[in-house]
């Protein structure tokens, strides 16, 4: 924040005195980072839309300029910040249903509360209005849920902007207007990798009440492409296919225990999918099944037998819903493209009897370095159990001590910095750290009826 509060006794306290001070440490941080590209002044200024914080707005930019003149300077904005106050006008001006009354909790719970309308409202005069003398103070201007202000950039030629919060399901919207306007440089989304706190803001929920954040025990965010543990969801693979990064096509599976139950999904979230084919208890069941794929159509393979064949690529926003009946064995998907070409992904029921396995991305480390262990459940095909968990039992010996032990379940009450962890859908991941001498670390995983494994690794 700068001048405006966003919560009692935070940084606007002080911003006036360490301003400067702030920024010259900044760049001289990420001077000589070949990665940094741009360097922003703030994320969703209240008073940015105000005569006052263009002031500030063109201070901070000059600022940077003085002290880097080879890297960008931007500031990821938010509309509706600016038009907070005058909501029920400006919602009635655009032809929309005023509620009795506002949601409380300040701009997440009302952005909550209006789902993906955010993108829309932004688009009112008022917004452009507040913001025309701060947008001519950045290099590159960062839009938050505003992709129905992209096209009305056009009036204004020198301005180069992004998407610098978007939402997850808006991914497909949202590339193809990167696509079509040449101002429009990228997109980020809300978010990469899953994090603390926010909690909840992507779990769904089947209760029937939307909330931004949920109650204890949430306490991950829950709405990242990655698990908070680096392993990929399935919007991750839905971004890959709308990106053109990848033809073949991709399955995630909505929970048949949710089958018939509207999901409650924040702006933040899709309806929950899993990519498993392994649902024990619901055999004979309904289901849906999501197919991600950029190819015209796309048919849905139910051990050897069609499910169906539905349109699919960008007309459909690459995802596809088919509704089934879980039975074990596998799924396939096929994609048809036009050149007569096509790719196919399947998914396979794991066995009851798994084995633990584990994998460390590196057996060789140096001193006070980190090695991340992945430890799994898997058949004896490979394939990974999701329908199983059970408690992993971590142990070290020698020249290093966990860091860390954790899964992604956003749910858990369990401890970081146990030595035990229960498995969610399959997997946990354990963060060993060496210390100051050289050796030999040996980390030892092992769960009730499972054998033990071990993997060493080499402290140079």
């Amino acid at each position: 924040m700068w001048t405006q509060t966003k919560r009692p006794f935070d940084y606007s306290l002080v911003f006036a005195d360490n301003w400067e001070k702030d920024l010259e440490d900044i760049v001289q941080k990420d001077f000589n980072h070949p990665c940094v590209f741009m360097y922003s002044t703030g994320n969703e200024i209240k008073e940015i839309h105000t005569p006052a914080g263009a002031q500030w707005s063109r201070r901070l930019a000059e600022k940077i300029r003085s002290l880097d003149t080879t890297r960008y300077v931007t500031n990821a904005i938010n509309g509706m910040i600016g038009i907070m106050g005058d909501l029920p006008v400006v919602m009635e001006d655009m032809g929309m249903t005023v509620p009795e009354r506002t949601p409380g909790g300040g701009i997440n719970d009302t952005m909550t509360a209006l789902m993906g309308a955010m993108n829309y409202l932004s688009s009112h005069p008022k917004v452009e209005e507040g913001l025309k003398e701060a947008y001519g103070t950045l290099d590159l201007i960062g839009l938050n849920y505003m992709r129905d202000v992209y096209d009305q950039m056009k009036e204004y030629p020198n301005r180069v902007f992004y998407g610098a919060e978007t939402l997850p399901p808006d991914i497909a919207p949202n590339w193809k207007k990167v696509k079509e306007l040449p101002a429009c440089i990228g997109d980020y989304t809300w978010t990469a990798w899953d994090y603390l706190g926010e909690a909840g803001i992507g779990i769904v929920t089947y209760d029937g009440r939307l909330k931004f954040a949920k109650p204890y025990p949430a306490y991950l965010a829950f709405c990242g492409d990655l698990d908070i543990t680096g392993y990929r969801r399935p919007m991750s693979y839905l971004r890959e296919i709308v990106f053109g990064l990848r033809k073949a096509p991709y399955i995630a599976v909505q929970p048949p225990e949710h089958y018939g139950i509207e999901p409650m999904c924040t702006p933040w979230s899709l309806p929950e999918t899993v990519s498993s084919w392994t649902w024990k208890g619901h055999e004979g069941q309904h289901c849906v099944v999501e197919v991600y794929s950029d190819a015209p159509e796309v048919e849905l393979f139910v051990n050897g037998d069609s499910a169906g064949r539905k349109p699919a690529g960008e007309a459909q926003d690459y995802r596809v819903l088919f509704d089934t009946v879980y039975a074990p064995g596998e799924i396939k998907a096929a994609a048809y493209y036009e050149d007569g070409s096509r790719e196919e992904y399947c998914l396979c029921t794991a066995e009851d009897e798994v084995s633990l396995c584990m994998t460390p991305d590196r057996v060789r480390i140096g001193k006070d370095d980190l090695v991340y262990a992945a430890i799994e459940l898997r058949d004896a095909k490979g394939t990974l159990q999701t329908a199983a968990d059970r408690k992993v039992c971590l142990k070290v010996e020698g020249a290093g001590y966990v860091q860390g032990f954790g899964s992604a379940d956003p749910w858990s009450e369990e401890n970081f910095f146990d030595e035990s962890r229960t498995t969610y859908y399959g997997r946990v991941m354990a963060v060993v750290r060496s210390g100051e001498d050289s050796g030999t670390i040996r980390l030892i995983a092992q769960a009730d009826g499972l054998e033990a494994v071990s993997v060493e690794i080499e402290v140079e």
